[in-house]
């Protein structure tokens, strides 16, 4: 009997759990190049030239329109995306940079399109023109890029909070002395009720 009745509290907090995430709203309030990754090149190859935040009547966004250029190309379209996570108490008043966790995931072009488990998707599903993988150059749109909580529950642990999520785009087996980074974007975001 105690068994089952362990199964029934570990079901009711997992029921408890997932309610109180869908709950939850994400409320961007910066989307932008790296600000604190320093290379030995000027121009990123592909980086991000204006940024549009849609809010809705409370003043939340989840969705922004932006425009990237892709100044050099490259025909190889495998890299490792390094994701850096922070995690603060909700605030207002300074960047979040504390409690950071690394990820790295090795990406392909295809994956980057079809795979919605990270951050990632919200610029992939967000690509409406151009080659979408930076085989040419050009000035290209993303457009209602929607940043989905879904997006991020394999990341960051979920709550109230204010968060920070950086996503280097490089060359795998690299270092960053070298001319291999093909982009870097950073967004900040509070989620709320």
């Amino acid at each position: 009997m105690s068994f089952e009745r362990n199964m029934i509290c570990v079901l009711i907090v997992c029921v408890s759990a997932v309610q109180f995430a869908q709950g939850l709203r994400i409320n961007m309030t910066m989307f932008s190049n790296c600000q604190d990754v320093k290379l030995p090149y000027d121009e990123m190859p592909v980086s991000l030239e204006t940024v549009r935040f849609d809010r809705d009547a409370d003043g939340v966004c989840d969705t922004l329109h932006a425009e990237y250029e892709v100044r050099q190309t490259s025909d190889d379209v495998e890299w490792e995306l390094i994701i850096t996570t922070y995690q603060c108490a909700q605030q207002t008043d300074k960047i979040c940079l504390d409690n950071p966790k690394e990820y790295i995931e090795p990406m392909h072009c295809d994956r980057f399109h079809s795979d919605d488990s990270g951050p990632w998707f919200f610029i992939a599903n967000s690509m409406t023109n151009g080659d979408r993988c930076g085989r040419f150059t050009g000035r290209y749109n993303l457009d209602a890029a929607v940043m989905k909580i879904k997006y991020l529950e394999q990341y960051i642990a979920m709550g109230k909070g204010t968060y920070r999520v950086r996503m280097l785009f490089h060359i795998p087996g690299t270092n960053l002395d070298t001319l291999n980074v093909r982009g870097c974007c950073e967004m900040d975001f509070d989620v709320i009720d």
